[in-house]
């Protein structure tokens, strides 16, 4: 059978799905000193010395939170909740015996040890490696088909395997059972960070089309993969838009937090339709990526992709793309890498790609600027936020704008390199500081082209 996966982001949870079983990982395998993952199934069933196994799968039902596992004589089923995992085994028909129901549990780990409570009311997974209690097992409830709850607890034998005992004397079958997988660091929060980067979609002749929406830390089978939404304008005049995106992608690729900036008001070959670029900074380690797309059929088409060239400089943390650098008729894509790194610190590159007829942008840049590799005032994380605006010193180019916030001790600046037929000027044509105070001057900013 084909794999399932969900995440659970409040207990930080994977959740891997096969035929009577299921296993509970890392989601965020960042978040702790070590990996762990403990897989728990229904082993066997009875009453007796008459062992009934789960018999042939049959079928698998699954939709948003749900996973119904159907077997000829059990029927597992899943429900993924701010709660935690439940897994309910239902068992249809009292197998043959007089003694109390006893399921028996395979529970396979990894870099745990799983421990009974006191009270047999609490399975606890603790971590071999500095004894912390990371995830329990728990919450037991069995019903009988009448509705009344029957007693039951957990049990461990002496060679440490784990079984569930349910007293079902004059017990209505079916009989449900339903423990219940929870995490002990509980995040408090089921956040994709929708709505960390917002940018209207710019149509032909300036109408706004949509809302393009970034979600940098979703989870749709990669950890922190990230995604992107685009928001369909109903009316094109007012400031209705659709409940529901009208297209949207995922980045497959974990910790890639795609959708960490966006931006829509570009048009990159001339087209007279808008383009646009989404970051990941987070891609292949830290490396970067910046996604982008034409307007075609509501970007239906696969994206072109620029990588970064340095490992841990977050290239693609800030995207702009909204003015013409070099006058050609072509909007340019101006994109920070604000964690590149100096000698001792970050000191931050901006890059600037020209647009062209065909391929939206060249996939090399045309301009860089990585700054100053300052002793005194450093970490300043320059490319942490971009912008191509209108001209400042009023010739027809648009000029080039990057902020770097944490210079000198968070003070912050901004530079500013003017426009010209051959692109952006190699040095700085001004630079605007922050107040005291750590204001963390050029944290964002924003312009037309």
């Amino acid at each position: 059978m084909d794999l399932y996966q969900a995440p659970n982001r409040i207990h930080n949870f994977r959740v891997s799905f096969y035929p009577g079983k299921h296993k509970i990982e890392l989601r965020d395998k960042k978040s702790y000193e070590h990996d762990w993952s403990y897989t728990i199934g229904l082993e066997s069933y009875s009453k007796g010395p008459v062992l009934n196994k789960p018999r042939a799968h049959k079928s698998i039902r699954a939709d948003y939170r749900k996973l119904v596992s159907v077997h000829e004589n059990v029927i597992i089923d899943y429900n993924n909740s701010e709660d935690g995992v439940r897994q309910n085994f239902l068992i249809t028909n009292p197998p043959k015996g007089q003694e109390k129901l006893v399921l028996h549990l395979s529970i396979n780990v990894l870099n745990l040890s799983p421990q009974l409570n006191e009270g047999g009311t609490i399975i606890e997974f603790y971590s071999v490696m500095n004894g912390d209690r990371v995830a329990t097992y728990s919450d037991l409830n069995v019903f009988d088909n009448n509705g009344v709850k029957l007693k039951s607890s957990f049990v461990q034998s002496e060679n440490g395997e784990f079984f569930i005992v349910v007293d079902d004397s004059n017990a209505a079958y079916p009989v449900l059972v339903d423990p219940l997988s929870r995490g002990d660091s509980v995040s408090g929060s089921s956040n994709s960070e929708f709505g960390f980067s917002i940018t209207s979609v710019t149509g032909s002749g300036g109408d706004d089309k949509g809302i393009l929406i970034g979600a940098p830390k979703y989870d749709g089978g990669q950890t922190n993969e990230g995604s992107v939404y685009y928001f369909l304008d109903l009316n094109l005049v007012g400031d209705i838009v659709g409940s529901t995106a009208a297209w949207s992608y995922e980045s497959n690729s974990a910790y890639a937090l795609l959708g960490y900036d966006v931006c829509g008001k570009g048009d990159f070959n001339d087209d007279d339709d808008y383009d646009i670029a989404v970051g990941a900074p987070g891609y292949s380690s830290d490396t970067g990526r910046v996604y982008l797309w034409e307007a075609d059929s509501h970007f239906a088409s696969s994206p072109v992709t620029i990588d970064g060239s340095v490992s841990n400089g977050k290239f693609g943390w800030s995207v702009s793309a909204s003015g013409d650098v070099d006058n050609d008729g072509y909007d340019d894509l101006l994109l920070g890498a604000p964690l590149e790194n100096g000698t001792n610190y970050y000191l931050g590159t901006a890059y600037l790609f020209d647009g062209q007829s065909s391929g939206l942008v060249d996939t090399y840049s045309s301009w860089s600027y990585t700054a100053p590799d300052d002793t005194t005032n450093g970490y300043g994380i320059f490319g942490a936020e971009v912008a191509i605006v209108a001209s400042i010193n009023n010739d027809s180019y648009g000029d080039v704008v990057v902020g770097a916030p944490d210079y000198n001790s968070n003070e912050g600046l901004v530079r500013v390199f003017n426009g010209s037929s051959s692109g952006p000027s190699s040095s700085v044509s001004q630079t605007l500081y922050g107040g005291s105070g750590s204001p963390r001057f050029g944290f964002s900013i924003s312009g037309g082209g």
